[in-house]
Protein backbone atom coordinates (compact mmCIF):
# COMPACT_ATOMS: atom_id res chain seq x y z
CA UNK A 1 0.00 0.00 0.00
CA UNK A 2 1.55 3.35 -0.99
CA UNK A 3 2.36 5.76 1.80
CA UNK A 4 0.32 8.95 1.68
CA UNK A 5 2.14 12.19 1.03
CA UNK A 6 3.07 13.62 4.42
CA UNK A 7 5.10 16.54 3.16
CA UNK A 8 3.96 19.88 4.42
CA UNK A 9 4.42 23.29 2.90
CA UNK A 10 7.75 25.09 3.31
CA UNK A 11 8.11 27.82 5.94
CA UNK A 12 7.04 28.13 9.57
CA UNK A 13 4.72 25.58 11.12
CA UNK A 14 1.07 26.45 10.62
CA UNK A 15 -0.78 26.46 13.93
CA UNK A 16 -4.43 26.67 14.86
CA UNK A 17 -5.85 27.06 18.32
CA UNK A 18 -8.84 25.21 19.70
CA UNK A 19 -10.74 26.84 22.56
CA UNK A 20 -13.62 25.18 24.39
CA UNK A 21 -15.44 25.62 27.63
CA UNK A 22 -18.63 24.23 29.05
CA UNK A 23 -21.03 26.71 30.58
CA UNK A 24 -19.91 25.47 34.03
CA UNK A 25 -16.25 26.21 33.18
CA UNK A 26 -17.08 29.70 31.96
CA UNK A 27 -18.88 30.49 35.21
CA UNK A 28 -15.78 29.56 37.23
CA UNK A 29 -13.68 32.32 35.60
CA UNK A 30 -10.55 30.19 35.86
CA UNK A 31 -7.95 28.84 33.42
CA UNK A 32 -10.64 27.43 31.18
CA UNK A 33 -12.38 30.65 30.12
CA UNK A 34 -12.20 31.35 26.40
CA UNK A 35 -10.27 34.60 26.92
CA UNK A 36 -7.68 32.90 29.15
CA UNK A 37 -7.27 30.00 26.72
CA UNK A 38 -6.88 32.46 23.82
CA UNK A 39 -4.10 34.30 25.63
CA UNK A 40 -2.27 31.11 26.62
CA UNK A 41 -2.44 29.47 23.20
CA UNK A 42 -1.51 32.57 21.21
CA UNK A 43 1.54 33.13 23.40
CA UNK A 44 2.54 29.49 22.88
CA UNK A 45 2.36 29.83 19.08
CA UNK A 46 4.32 33.10 19.15
CA UNK A 47 7.08 31.56 21.29
CA UNK A 48 7.52 28.83 18.70
CA UNK A 49 7.71 31.24 15.78
CA UNK A 50 4.70 29.60 14.17
CA UNK A 51 2.09 31.08 11.90
CA UNK A 52 -1.37 31.29 13.51
CA UNK A 53 -3.81 30.27 10.78
CA UNK A 54 -7.14 30.04 12.58
CA UNK A 55 -8.92 29.90 15.91
CA UNK A 56 -11.72 27.40 16.48
CA UNK A 57 -14.09 27.99 19.39
CA UNK A 58 -16.80 25.91 21.02
CA UNK A 59 -18.15 27.98 23.88
CA UNK A 60 -20.69 26.39 26.19
CA UNK A 61 -20.10 22.90 24.71
CA UNK A 62 -19.37 19.68 26.55
CA UNK A 63 -16.02 18.01 26.03
CA UNK A 64 -17.51 14.52 26.27
CA UNK A 65 -18.81 14.61 22.68
CA UNK A 66 -17.28 15.61 19.36
CA UNK A 67 -20.63 16.89 18.12
CA UNK A 68 -19.44 20.49 18.28
CA UNK A 69 -19.47 22.98 15.38
CA UNK A 70 -15.96 24.36 16.01
CA UNK A 71 -14.49 20.86 16.22
CA UNK A 72 -16.26 19.79 13.01
CA UNK A 73 -14.88 22.83 11.16
CA UNK A 74 -11.38 22.15 12.55
CA UNK A 75 -11.50 18.53 11.39
CA UNK A 76 -12.72 19.54 7.92
CA UNK A 77 -9.80 21.97 7.62
CA UNK A 78 -7.37 19.29 8.87
CA UNK A 79 -8.56 17.01 6.06
CA UNK A 80 -7.44 19.63 3.54
CA UNK A 81 -4.08 19.97 5.37
CA UNK A 82 -4.64 23.65 6.05
CA UNK A 83 -2.41 23.49 9.15
CA UNK A 84 0.21 21.35 10.90
CA UNK A 85 -0.48 21.69 14.64
CA UNK A 86 -3.53 22.14 16.86
CA UNK A 87 -2.82 23.90 20.15
CA UNK A 88 -5.08 23.65 23.19
CA UNK A 89 -4.39 24.94 26.68
CA UNK A 90 -5.19 21.57 28.31
CA UNK A 91 -6.08 18.13 26.97
CA UNK A 92 -9.62 18.44 28.34
CA UNK A 93 -10.26 21.47 26.14
CA UNK A 94 -10.01 19.31 23.01
CA UNK A 95 -12.06 16.52 24.54
CA UNK A 96 -12.70 14.64 27.75
CA UNK A 97 -11.97 10.92 28.07
CA UNK A 98 -12.64 8.94 24.92
CA UNK A 99 -13.54 12.11 23.02
CA UNK A 100 -9.92 13.30 23.33
CA UNK A 101 -8.54 9.97 22.14
CA UNK A 102 -10.83 9.97 19.11
CA UNK A 103 -10.07 13.63 18.32
CA UNK A 104 -6.32 13.06 18.47
CA UNK A 105 -6.64 9.92 16.31
CA UNK A 106 -8.71 11.76 13.68
CA UNK A 107 -6.18 14.58 13.48
CA UNK A 108 -3.19 12.22 13.29
CA UNK A 109 -4.80 10.55 10.25
CA UNK A 110 -4.23 13.87 8.46
CA UNK A 111 -0.69 14.36 9.80
CA UNK A 112 -1.80 17.03 12.27
CA UNK A 113 -0.07 17.09 15.64
CA UNK A 114 -1.83 18.05 18.88
CA UNK A 115 0.09 20.10 21.47
CA UNK A 116 -1.10 21.14 24.90
CA UNK A 117 0.35 24.27 26.46
CA UNK A 118 -0.01 23.31 30.12
CA UNK A 119 0.38 19.51 29.91
CA UNK A 120 3.16 17.48 28.35
CA UNK A 121 2.73 13.81 27.52
CA UNK A 122 5.06 11.25 25.98
CA UNK A 123 4.05 8.27 23.83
Amino acid sequence: MPKKNTRRQEGPLRFVTYLRCSSDDQAEKDYSTIDTQRSITREYVAQRGGQLIEEYVDEGRSGTTLDRPGWKRLLADAQTRRFDVVVASYMSRLGRGKAFTIAEYELEKHDVRVEMVREQFAD
